[in-house]
């Protein structure tokens, strides 16, 4: 019982390593926010790209997630139709026209992006100063 345990560890362990190795084919570049400083309640465009390994047609959902003083507002979609903010459709860029919030705060966004495999990725955060 005891060598059984002991080699389940190993594998477990071992399973775990090599899941932690591997580099997510999801990458999240050029994020932005315009303008970056803003008036409360005025609009900011939120954009950032969004490339996998093996094509665009494997992307299934962009997100963002900001954190305003003890506020926190998740954007469950990013658009790359055209729409909503997005100036191109299929380019790759990830956009959405959003308000900023109504307290004055140095705003920090997380971008999210999850392939169809459930592979997902955070970009590191940006800032947006809401006078």
């Amino acid at each position: 019982m005891k060598n059984k345990l002991w080699m389940l560890s190993i594998i477990f362990l071992l399973f775990v390593n090599i899941s932690w190795a591997q580099e997510s084919p999801l990458t999240i570049t050029n994020m932005k926010a315009e303008p970056d400083i803003v008036n409360t309640g005025g609009k900011v465009l939120i954009t950032c790209q969004v490339d996998h390994t093996q094509g665009a047609m494997l992307i299934r959902k962009v997100a963002a997630t900001i954190y305003h003083g003890e506020r926190v507002t998740a954007y469950p979609v990013l658009y790359d139709d055209g729409t909503n903010g997005d100036t191109e459709s299929g380019d790759g860029i990830y956009s959405l026209e959003i308000e900023a919030g109504d307290n004055a705060c140095i705003a920090q966004i997380v971008f999210h992006a999850v392939d169809s495999d459930g592979n997902e990725i955070d970009s590191d955060p940006i800032s947006i100063t809401i006078e």
